[in-house]
C-alpha cells in the first residue's frame, strides 16, 4: 500500500470514529441523565440467594421484591428508575444517595397487602448489629436452627437515632436523625429470604436527639429549661401533637419498607429523676388518657398500611391498679393495640413482689404471677411478654432461667414471647430446635 493510500485509509477510519462518537452523544442526551444521579445495578446478595429456606413460608405476599441488595424498587425524589439488559435479561437499576451510596427509601411502598398474624417467638436486634452482616447473619442462622421466627429491630432507638436513612421525613432531615447504621431494605430482604417476621421498634417519647435539637418539644422545668432524667437525658413531651406525628411518620415509613408490625416502646411519661419538677407544656387530660389517645391516633393513621400495632409496657402494669404515674394503664393500652408486651424481667422486680423473696432467682414464679394477672386485665390485645436473656445481679442467667420463663408463659395459657438482650447475645440452649 502506497503512502497516499495509507493516508486515505486513515482519514476514512477517523471519519467513522467521529460518526460513532456523535451517535453516542445523541443517545446520552436522549436519556436526560441527571448529572448528580448515581446509579448502580441491583445485584443480589449471593449468600442469601443460595440460602436454603428451612421454615414454612409466612402466609403473606413477599414483603419486598426478590432482588436483594437494596432492591425494593428504590428511587430518589424526582429521579427515575431505569433498566438495562444484562445477560439477555432486564435488570433493575436504582438511584442511590450520592453521599452514602445507600439507596433512598422514601419512595418505597412494600407495605403488606393483608394482615396475617404470626405466633411470635422472637428476639431483639439493634440497628448496629443489623448493619454488620456477619453479626446479623449469625442471628439469622440461630433463627433458622431454632423455634425463633421473628426479629424486633430498632428503627428509632432510645436516643432518637434512625437506623436507616431519613425516609423522606422532614423533621428527621432537620434534626439529622439518620445514622445509617444499616441499610434497612437489605436487612428486610435478608429477613424475607429466611421467612422472618419483621417488627419495627420505634421508641416514642424518650428521644434525646429530638429534645436537644427541638427544645420547644421537650419536657421542661418550672424555669423553662429542658428537664433531664437521672442519667441526664432529655425527653420529649408526650402531649405534643408534633411529636406524635413524627413518630407516626416513622411508623408509616417502616410499614412502606415492609415491616409487618410496628412496636411502640417508651410509650409513656418519665419514670426516674426529679419527676416532681417535670412540666409538660402541652398537657391536656390525664397521662393514661393521653397514652391511650396517642395509640388510638396511631391505629387510625396506620390502618391503610396493613400492619399490626404493639406496645411495650412495664412489667408491673400487669399487677397494679393504676398507671404507675407514667400513663401505662394496662387495661387502656391493651384496648387500643393488637399486642401488648409487658417487660417481665425478673431482675426488675423488688424483693417480696408476689410474695417472692428474690424474684430474680425465681424466674418461673415471677413471670407466671405476672402473666396470670395480665390475662385477667387485657381488653382485647394478645399478650406477648418480653423475657430476660441477660444477667443483672445474682444469679447469672443461664439457659435454664430462660426456659423457666417460657414455661411460665405457656402455663398461663399464652403462646408468644420475645427475648431481650441489649448485646444481642442469646442462649441457644434455651431454644427448641427444628
Amino acid at each position: 500500500m502506497s503512502n497516499s493510500q495509507k493516508k486515505v485509509f486513515i482519514v476514512i477510519i477517523i471519519g467513522i470514529l467521529a460518526v460513532l462518537a456523535i451517535l453516542c452523544l445523541l443517545v446520552m442526551n436522549n436519556r436526560k441523565h441527571d448529572p448528580n444521579e448515581v446509579i448502580i445495578p441491583l445485584t443480589p446478595i449471593a449468600k442469601l440467594q443460595n440460602a436454603q429456606v428451612t421454615k414454612t413460608a409466612m402466609a403473606n405476599e413477599p414483603l419486598v421484591p426478590t432482588r436483594a441488595s437494596a432492591a425494593l424498587e428504590l428511587m430518589s425524589t424526582g429521579s427515575q428508575i431505569v433498566t438495562s439488559k444484562q445477560n439477555g435479561q432486564k435488570e433493575r437499576i436504582a438511584t442511590v444517595s450520592p453521599n452514602t451510596g445507600v439507596p433512598i427509601t422514601s419512595q418505597i411502598d412494600n407495605r403488606p397487602k393483608s394482615l396475617v398474624p404470626v405466633e411470635v417467638k422472637g428476639l431483639y436486634m439493634t440497628g448496629w448489629i443489623a448493619g454488620i452482616p456477619s453479626r446479623r447473619n449469625k442471628l439469622i442462622s440461630l433463627i433458622d436452627r431454632t423455634e425463633l421466627n421473628a426479629v424486633v429491630l430498632d428503627v428509632k432507638d432510645d436516643e432518637g437515632q434512625l437506623t436507616g436513612d431519613d425516609m423522606g421525613i422532614t423533621l428527621a432531615q432537620q434534626i439529622k436523625a439518620s445514622y445509617h447504621k444499616a441499610n434497612l431494605p437489605d436487612v428486610l430482604e435478608a429477613f424475607r429470604q429466611h421467612n422472618i417476621y419483621p417488627i419495627a421498634r420505634i421508641v416514642c417519647f424518650k428521644d434525646t436527639l429530638l429534645a436537644m435539637k427541638r427544645p420547644d418539644l421537650a419536657v421542661k422545668t418550672s424555669n423553662g429549661n429542658v428537664w433531664r432524667d437521672r442519667r441526664g437525658a432529655p425527653w420529649v413531651d408526650p402531649y405534643n401533637q408534633e411529636v406524635w406525628k413524627y413518630n407516626i411518620d416513622i411508623a408509616k415509613a417502616a410499614a412502606r419498607l415492609g415491616f409487618r408490625e410496628i412496636q411502640f416502646d417508651y410509650v409513656r411519661f418519665v419514670s426516674d429523676g426529679n419527676i416532681a419538677t417535670a412540666i409538660y407544656p402541652n398537657k391536656t387530660g390525664s397521662k393514661e388518657d393521653n397514652i391511650l389517645n396517642f395509640l388510638n391516633y396511631a391505629k387510625k393513621e396506620l390502618a391503610p398500611y396493613n400492619v399490626f400495632i404493639s406496645a411495650d409496657v412495664f412489667g408491673l402494669t400487669t399487677s397494679v391498679p393504676d398507671d404507675l404515674q407514667i400513663g401505662q394503664k394496662f387495661e387502656k393500652v391493651s384496648s387500643s393495640v393488637n399486642y401488648i408486651c409487658p417487660m417481665v424481667y425478673p431482675s426488675h422486680y423488688y424483693p417480696g413482689t408476689y410474695g417472692i423473696a428474690n424474684p430474680n432467682a425465681n424466674p418461673y414464679d415471677t413471670v407466671h404471677n405476672s402473666m396470670i394477672r395480665a390475662v385477667k386485665k387485657t381488653r382485647g390485645a394478645i399478650i406477648r411478654p418480653w423475657l430476660q436473656d441477660f444477667s443483672l445481679g445474682a444469679p447469672i442467667y443461664t439457659a435454664t432461667h430462660v426456659i423457666a420463663q417460657k414455661k411460665a408463659v405457656y402455663a398461663a395459657g399464652l403462646k408468644e414471647w420475645i427475648l431481650w438482650n441489649p448485646q444481642n447475645k442469646y442462649q441457644e440452649g434455651a431454644l427448641a430446635h427444628e
